[in-house]
Parts: structure tokens; C-alpha cells; sequence
């Protein structure tokens, strides 16, 4: 999940020659994000005896759950959420974002899906909207602790603020730890970096969510995440698997 760089309500500001400094060094981001990333995956490896090959049907017959399997990295599942975001970068002040995400494993360490996320706000009576739709592509290690993960996501955004509107192609880096704390609880530290040129949209975030294993079918998600302007975002969401 990404905080968004939004246009103000009734106009699309032009990038001054600060903000033009200042997205120069956003830019390095997804490369240290991904050099980390390949490090803590490196030294997970490391760990892992040269006889294992670790695949998703050996990661839940360890699992102590008895064969319900934790977390969200590696599982078929449809997700649904909400955000409240309080945006101290300039108007609307408070958005609200519902996203929707499918998630398939494709090979043993990697998944693939689908997001989707539409957000609105509010200010001065002139009102912000944002669609975005991306495909994410995760690659991970499994571990007897938790998963270390890197994520890429293409996709196109659409914004319309008062009468103005802009479109844009997307992407977002990002890399994180999903810790097993018990056999039907995660917590996953993470960062990512997300960028829409066409909406001078330059913004990296640092956040954690817990996901809670309910049944084999459902879990719940509680997340916040806060980017470099400080604007901090709360997320509550609901897991189907399948």
C-alpha cells in the first residue's frame, strides 16, 4: 500500500525546482530497496540447511496450526480494505481509499496478482478522486520464522481533482519481513517507494500490518503506514482464501 502524492483540489501543480531536487534523490530509493531486500533474503538463505528446498506445501505441513497455513505471502486469496488517511501535505486533509487485492502463487517463492484502489476526498467543496490499477509480482524465501520479501508493481493511475484531470503510469518497489509470531499470527515491517511521473508523484512509505489467522478460510488485517511528508494512513481489512 502506497500514500498517495495527490494534486490539491482544483488545480495540478507543476513541480518547482526543489521538489524537482528532492524527487532526483526519491529516485535512488527502489534501487537501495531492492539491494537491502536481496541482502536480508541472502542472509535468510544462509540460514537454511543446503538439503532443504522449500516449497509451499513444505512451509504448512511445518506449520503448528496442523495444516492452516499463516500469513498472506504464498496463499490464494481475494483481500478487502479500508484506509483513513490523515493528509497534513496540503488539501483534502482526510481521504478515504477502499482497495481490493487477488493473490495467486504461480512457483514456489513467487506470487503474482491484482490491485485495485480507489480513493476520495474532499476540500473547500471540490472534491479528489484517484483510481489505480497495478499487477503486483512478489518473490520471497520460506523460513521456520517468517518470509522475506521483495515486491514490484506496474499499473496506470487516474485522477480527477475539481475540474482537473491527469492519468499516469505507476510503479512501486518495496521490500519487508513477514515474522511469524505464533501459528495464526504475522506482523510484516515493510518499505516501498511509489512513483507516477505524470502526478509528480514521488512517495516512499514505511509501515507494518498484523494479519490474524480467524479460520482456514478468513483472517483480518490492522495496518499504519507513514510517508516522508508525515502523512499517516490506518488500514483495517478482511482476507478470503480460497
Amino acid at each position: 500500500m502506497a500514500l498517495p502524492g495527490l494534486i490539491q483540489a482544483g488545480s495540478i501543480t507543476q513541480p518547482n525546482q526543489t521538489m524537482k531536487q528532492k524527487n532526483h534523490v526519491r529516485f535512488k530509493l527502489p534501487a537501495l530497496i531492492i539491494l537491502a531486500a536481496f541482502g536480508l533474503a541472502g542472509a535468510a538463505r544462509a540460514q537454511t540447511s543446503p538439503t532443504q528446498v522449500p516449497t509451499p506445501q513444505s512451509a504448512m505441513a511445518s506449520n503448528p496450526s496442523g495444516g492452516m497455513n499463516y500469513g498472506l505471502i504464498g496463499q490464494d486469496y481475494y483481500g478487502f480494505d479500508f484506509t483513513y488517511i490523515h493528509h497534513v501535505d496540503g488539501p483534502p486533509r482526510v481521504l478515504h481509499r477502499y482497495g481490493f487485492v487477488a493473490n495467486k502463487p504461480f512457483a514456489p517463492g513467487f506470487d503474482v496478482g491484482l490491485k485495485y484502489n480507489w480513493l476520495t476526498g474532499s476540500a473547500s467543496g471540490r472534491s479528489t478522486r484517484q483510481q489505480e490499477v497495478s499487477v503486483p509480482l512478489t518473490a520471497y524465501l520460506y523460513n521456520g520464522w517468517g518470509r522475506p520479501f521483495i515486491e514490484g508493481d506496474a499499473g496506470w493511475v487516474w485522477q480527477k481533482a475539481g475540474g482537473a484531470s491527469k492519468d499516469s503510469f505507476a510503479f512501486l518497489v518495496g521490500a519487508g519481513f513477514e515474522f511469524q509470531v505464533c501459528s495464526t499470527l504475522v506482523v510484516t515491517p515493510y518499505v516501498n517507494y511509489h512513483e507516477a511521473s505524470r502526478l509528480h508523484d514521488y512517495v516512499t512509505n514505511y509501515g507494518a500490518k498484523a494479519t490474524y489467522r480467524f479460520t482456514r478460510e478468513w483472517s483480518g488485517s490492522l495496518g499504519a503506514q507513514i510517508d516522508e511528508e508525515r502523512n499517516l494512513g490506518y488500514t483495517a481489512g478482511l482476507n478470503w482464501y480460497f
